[in-house]
């Protein structure tokens, strides 16, 4: 039992390592050329590729059907299993292509935009190329492949990114992003065959798909519902009011969005893995998860928070002055630090307990409050929408609270001890900034400000980290050098 223990840290320690590597490789590059096509391109140009690409991520996820969590999640996958969730996977994808090539046209009069049908159903066809690769990717994810995971993904974004830039040069509006997405998809799908070349057998055994049905269907209802919570405030901006305001709030997302990839999802990844194998020794599994809840906390809190600080002055100095409206929404957004810092665990945990139905019922609910608060919202327009938002996280956040103790049976205070350090510590550095930021200005103007503003969040955060924090500290440093011990070894 030890023995195995300590290779599942070893794997784990690498296999965050090569996730970082690629969540950091991934967001920092897209984020570049994202840079680079909002000063290209324009608000309707951005709100229209968000309509389409919602509708798109909507039949992935359906198609997907939560089978690529049940590969990494299943004791033991033989071939046979592993063949008919492949064939089952590209069915889905190939009847969810047909569906929304059909109803690209009804989509594009609801909103009432027609640029969206040729754009919808191209994004559609895209969806058996991400099938084709998708149970090769999840494969690799079960045998901790991470490293092969972001070798392709760097490769696939580089050349992507270049793709779409020249498309916004030539004046392709939103079809650059489609250009973009395109590529992507296939170079990823063409290098998850190279590395796990596996070719699938021609044979479907349904009796064994069924008896992933009851977690594979669970996973897919919660992705569905937790993309609904999310991207319902396009659907309902794109419909009450237009393309470009939507555009404003999508980029007031994406600033918060990279941040969350970098500091908190990698941390996500791997745990489904990790607690899985974990799940049968409950003491262990609640370690592990303090560890990784603290893991997020230290770096989600100072990186979102901080980033919401300056996010004002940050937005139209980066992407345009013609995007400044979106940078009070990142600054409001940025709130979503503190609830994310102890519930990001929550899909990840509860698959690994084997009770994904847990977090289909919270993610109802999620879904049924954030609906009523856009809508209520929406007529005032996207600000009001990111503060309704982030209102009802809070709301729901000490129910996530409760459900994540009663199912690792850790008590609030360990909770509590496991984030607050780095939790505080962000949020004063982050109003110490807010505060001392228009005194800056006065100075220094431009990137120089930004600079000495974000310097100061930072000296402020390590000083409170380092000093009235050092205890936590101390442990979280116990903790990083016994991981490496055991990776080293």
């Amino acid at each position: 039992m030890a023995s195995d223990h300590h290779d599942l840290k070893r794997k784990t320690v690498a296999s965050i390592g090569w996730t970082l590597a690629k969540v950091a490789s991934d967001q920092g590059f897209s984020f570049l050329v994202f840079v680079a096509l909002a000063r290209l391109l324009n608000p309707h140009d951005m709100g229209v590729f968000a309509l389409a690409l919602v509708v798109a991520e909507l039949g992935r996820l359906l198609a997907g059907a939560g089978l690529g969590d049940a590969v990494v999640r299943v004791p033991v996958l033989d071939p046979e299993l592993a063949d008919s969730v492949f064939w089952v996977n590209l069915g889905l994808a190939l009847l969810l292509c047909s569906v929304l090539v059909l109803l690209a046209a009804p989509i594009a009069g609801f909103f009432r935009e027609p640029a969206l049908v040729p754009l919808e159903r191209t994004l559609a066809c895209l969806l058996p190329v991400n099938a084709l690769g998708g149970i090769h990717t999840a494969r690799t994810v079960r045998d901790f492949g991470h490293k092969a995971v972001a070798a392709r993904s760097i490769a696939s974004n580089a050349l992507a990114g270049a793709l779409a830039i020249w498309a916004a040069l030539h004046g392709f509006g939103a079809w650059s992003l489609v250009f973009q997405r395109a590529l992507s998809e296939t170079v990823i799908m063409l290098l998850a065959w190279q590395a796990f070349p596996w070719v699938p057998a021609p044979r479907l055994a349904f009796a064994r798909i069924r008896g992933l049905w009851s977690f594979s269907l669970n996973i897919m209802l919660t992705q569905v519902l937790l993309f609904a919570m999310i991207r319902c405030q396009d659907f309902i901006i794109g419909r009450n009011l237009n393309a470009s305001a939507l555009g404003i709030y999508r980029l007031g997302w994406r600033g918060i969005d990279l941040l969350i990839q970098l500091c908190i999802a990698p941390v996500a990844a791997i745990a489904l893995p990790t607690l899985s194998r974990l799940a049968d020794d409950r003491a262990v599994f609640a370690a592990a998860v303090l560890r990784f809840n603290s893991t997020i906390a230290l770096f989600g809190c100072p990186a979102i928070l901080g980033f919401g600080a300056i996010a004002p002055q940050l937005v139209p100095l980066l992407f345009g002055p013609q995007w400044a409206a979106a940078g009070v929404i990142s600054q409001v957004l940025s709130l979503l630090a503190l609830p994310h810092a102890t519930s990001s665990l929550t899909g990840p945990l509860f698959a690994a307990r084997g009770a994904a139905h847990v977090t289909v019922r919270l993610a109802w609910l999620q879904l049924g409050l954030t609906v009523t608060a856009v809508l209520l919202a929406v007529r005032f327009g996207p600000l009001v929408v990111a503060i309704v938002y982030v209102v009802r996280a809070y709301l729901l956040w000490p129910l996530q609270i409760h459900l994540l103790l009663r199912e690792t049976g850790l008590s609030l205070a360990a909770l509590f001890k496991s984030v607050y350090v780095p939790a505080t510590a962000a949020l004063i550095a982050a109003g110490a900034t807010l505060v001392l930021e228009p005194w800056l200005g006065r100075f220094l103007h431009g990137w120089g400000e930004l600079g000495a503003a974000a310097s100061l969040d930072a000296a402020v955060f390590g000083t409170l980290l380092l000093f009235p924090g050092r205890g936590y500290v101390r442990e979280q440093y116990a903790v990083l050098r016994s991981l490496r011990e055991v990776a080293g070894g």
